[in-house]
């Protein structure tokens, strides 16, 4: 891969962005409204689940968010 070994370490040692972050709670919260509806909510019902919470973002992101979480399980 061309990279150096020190390089490459201090990627892995390097916090994740703000926005990781962010995914990885906003993927909490949709998780949970997802499985507090027995899993019938699409991502429609989960942001108006989240905007109801205070929790305001895009449906193309709730939308991501959704699609990574039922490939990764």
């Amino acid at each position: 891969m061309q990279v150096s070994r020190a390089g490459y370490y201090a990627w892995c040692k390097r916090p994740d962005s703000r926005r990781t972050g962010e995914d990885k709670r906003l993927g909490e919260l949709i998780q949970l409204s997802f499985k507090r509806s027995r899993e019938t909510y699409g991502y429609r019902r989960v942001q108006r689940d989240l905007r109801a919470s205070g929790e305001w973002c895009g449906k193309e992101r709730i939308l991501r968010l959704m699609r990574e979480k039922k490939h990764s399980t």
